[in-house]
């Protein structure tokens, strides 16, 4: 290897031929100069830098793809704008080479886009929020919130939470909202719930109450930390209990999706939908039972891998007049589950008045796959209000030990179409 100051001197004479050469490009470029040389060879010519040309531009004349993905909301300083996840990063295309630093100019084909698009996402990050770390972002998430519901203009409204794994105790997205359209929350990290029980005085983790358009879908997860709580639940023995946090809870909402959000680790039920309309639930990942009774919700898509319940529904006896109807299970795989179909109005307590709850208007469409237990359909509804128009169509579940597979209903009016295993009752 050669000596250092060798390599510095070739190092500091090599920068000197480039910085000469780029100042000689740089001077007036409109002019061609020539060098006297010989005739055999050709003559050497400094030619005008490229004009350059916005990255939209250059997509369409070679036939690229544009990719954009940058952040919204200017950082208030550099700390700032060091700690966001999404950054942004100009790059421009030339004909020769691609140029990096120098703004292009626009990032759409459509004039005004991106300024539209900035304005109706509302990134937690841009509010306080500190993904990684032991510090609660429970007041960014709400504050983000609140300015997405409360945006009157055009176009979708965006809640961003960007990879990365935030600490959130009780979280309430509370409506009624001003956006004329359903507000999407992009869920692409993970949310973690905090262990103290006393964080949670209403009995839910996240609650999305009197919204009427909600989707919540980004591909993430939300872990309700629940290991550490399970064995102090006691509701199957104790009619008394106090019912552990929900994951989500949703009270009076309205056309609302949640898809392709990966739920583990539930504090107590995945869901909790209650006097809600029209809520569907699309691909989600779930290891405990998926919903409680809700009016108007389906859920499809889904793998139930594992766990005591699948698709339960369940009323205390004694509750008081309501209703739960309209429900689609649609495509759903089941995996070694104990109890794959289960009604059940008379849950938890020893009480021998009915259940006022009204069940209709269920069904249960494409459900296969295999159970633990022999009896994999049970119907145990009401003797004051019985389950009305309740359906099953192609329901194909098997024994894990190819035992013989049976269902039970009582109070229950049921119509059957298709394939079914178990046989009906």
């Amino acid at each position: 290897m050669a000596p250092q100051e060798n390599l510095s001197k070739i190092a500091k004479e090599g920068f000197a031929i480039i910085d000469e050469f780029y100042s000689r490009s740089r001077r007036q470029e409109s002019q061609i100069r020539e060098y006297p040389v010989q005739k055999s060879y050709p003559i050497w010519r400094s030619f005008a830098t490229p004009k350059t040309i916005d990255s939209n531009q250059a997509a369409k004349r070679y036939g690229g793809v544009l990719y954009r993905k940058h952040g919204c909301h200017s950082a208030k300083s550099k700390d700032d704008e060091q700690s966001q996840h999404i950054r942004r990063s100009h790059f421009v295309f030339s004909s020769s080479r691609l140029q990096r630093g120098k703004r292009p100019t626009s990032w759409s084909s459509k004039p005004g886009r991106r300024s539209r698009a900035c304005k109706n996402a509302f990134n937690v990050l841009n509010y306080g929020a500190k993904p990684g770390s032991q510090q609660e972002s429970t007041q960014a998430f709400s504050k983000a919130w609140q300015e997405a519901c409360g945006f009157i203009g055009n176009g979708r409204v965006r809640v961003v939470i960007p990879p990365g794994i935030y600490k959130l105790s009780e979280l309430i997205f509370q409506g009624p909202c001003k956006s004329p359209t359903p507000i999407t929350i992009l869920l692409q990290g993970t949310l973690q719930a905090v262990s103290d029980i006393s964080a949670y005085p209403n009995q839910a983790w996240i609650s999305f109450d009197e919204i009427n358009g909600l989707i919540l879908t980004g591909g993430g997860t939300i872990d309700g930390q629940g290991q550490a709580l399970w064995e102090y639940n006691d509701c199957k023995t104790n009619p008394d209990c106090t019912h552990l946090p929900a994951a989500i809870h949703m009270s009076k909402v309205q056309n609302a999706k949640i898809k392709s959000i990966n739920m583990i680790n539930s504090m107590g039920f995945h869901m909790h939908i209650t006097q809600s309309y029209l809520a569907m639930i699309v691909s989600p990942s779930d290891k405990d039972p998926l919903m409680s009774p809700s009016t108007r919700s389906p859920a499809a898509r889904v793998t139930v891998l594992g766990t005591t319940n699948g698709l339960r529904i369940k009323t205390y006896p004694a509750s008081g007049p309501s209703r739960a109807s309209g429900m689609l299970f649609k495509d759903i795989i089941m995996d070694n589950v104990k109890n794959p179909i289960i009604i059940n109005q008379n849950y938890g307590s020893d009480s021998t008045q009915p259940s006022q709850v009204r069940i209709s208007d269920v069904v249960y469409q494409n459900i296969r796959g295999t159970t633990i237990s022999p009896l994999a359909v049970s119907l145990n509804c009401s003797s004051l209000v019985p389950c009305q128009n309740v359906h099953f169509q192609n329901i194909n579940l098997q024994h894990i030990a190819n035992q013989k597979l049976t269902s039970t209903c009582a109070n229950a009016k049921v119509g059957y179409f298709g394939v079914q295993n178990p046989p009906p009752c």
